[in-house]
């Protein structure tokens, strides 16, 4: 029997909308997170629980890391964060791609794809020889 996923294709992973035929709506994804006396109009990271704060900030910056500000929680991010709460499946290798493939077409000179760490740490797994590839120094660091 397949897994069922929640989210289970490329174009979730790109989401710049709210997914049709999720099991809830935007509003009602943002209300489960926010601390109890918050208004809707005033969503944001600052807003929400302490601990669904931490989760926000490790999808944002490490599952699918994005350039621009942490002030605000992206529509993408307020799904993945959902999911995990709600202990949700998601489909993370479709979701990876996804993002990497969208990061490969980003115009921006800064532009790097995601997932070096763990991508390098599979094709070593799986025994591919890396030697003849140069090492590349990165240096930017986590607050750049």
């Amino acid at each position: 029997m397949a897994e069922s996923y929640v989210l289970n294709s490329l174009k979730n992973s790109l989401l710049s909308s709210w997914p049709e035929n999720f099991e809830v709506s935007l509003d009602e994804a943002k209300t489960f997170i926010v601390d109890d006396d918050t208004l809707l109009a005033d969503f944001g990271p600052a807003t929400i629980y302490f601990e669904n704060r931490i989760i926000a900030h490790n999808v944002a910056t490490t599952l699918l890391p994005w350039k621009g500000s942490l002030n605000t929680l992206s529509t993408r991010d307020l799904v993945v964060v959902y999911c995990l709460l709600k202990k949700l499946k998601i489909n993370w290798p479709e979701w990876i791609l996804g993002f990497m493939l969208k990061s490969s077409q980003d115009p921006g000179s800064n532009t790097c794809l995601p997932y070096g760490m763990i991508v390098t740490w599979i094709i070593k797994a799986m025994g591919v020889d890396l030697s003849s590839f140069p090492v590349k120094e990165i240096s930017s660091t986590y607050n750049d």
